[in-house]
């Protein structure tokens, strides 16, 4: 009967870098800042592209709803009209929500535009205007950038790390 034997050099390093990832996937809380710096950005480019960054473009505001802006000396861009939301989700002000636990990030607004818009009830007399709308392009990046951090091949800013040679050394 033939037997192979494969023996491991360098074990403790295998077993280390074991360790890393295992407690990097447990506690992900030194990696959302990045993951809501990313969010801030998506956010800016999605009120500056009227919703068309997310392949759902916002509906035009009616005439009578511009004018309404115009007469009361509000911004004229949509759902810009004081700002408030705007910046809730493109920084952090008082009516950020951000959430960062082990496992999970939570990103929002108690801004009150938001819950009109985001859970844009059935029959409402206006159109959907999604505030936040992530593209599968956009959860994609989000799960590599997540894997990526878990399995150390980026800090968590989201830098890349040197790649790892032979027994654990850097390579260039």
């Amino acid at each position: 009967m033939a037997r192979a034997f494969i023996e491991v050099y360098g074990d403790e390093i295998v077993a280390q870098e074991m360790f890393s990832t295992a407690d990097r996937a447990k506690d992900m809380k030194p990696f959302w800042p990045t993951v809501q710096d990313r969010l801030h950005d998506i956010e800016r480019e999605q009120f500056d592209s009227m919703g068309s960054r997310s392949g759902n473009p916002w509906p035009p505001l009616a005439q009578s709803t511009l004018w309404q802006k115009f007469r009361e000396g509000e911004n004229l861009a949509m759902m810009r009209a004081t700002d408030e939301l705007y910046n809730s989700l493109t920084a952090l002000t008082s009516h950020s929500v951000r959430g960062m636990v082990d496992d999970s990030f939570v990103f929002g607004s108690t801004a009150n535009a938001m819950g009109p818009q985001q859970d844009h009830p059935a029959g409402a007399n206006y159109p959907e205007r999604l505030p936040i709308d992530l593209s599968q392009q956009d959860e994609l990046e989000f799960a590599e950038m997540m894997l990526n951090y878990i399995m150390g091949t980026i800090d968590r800013r989201g830098r890349l790390l040197p790649q790892r040679g032979t027994g654990g050394r850097f390579t260039a």
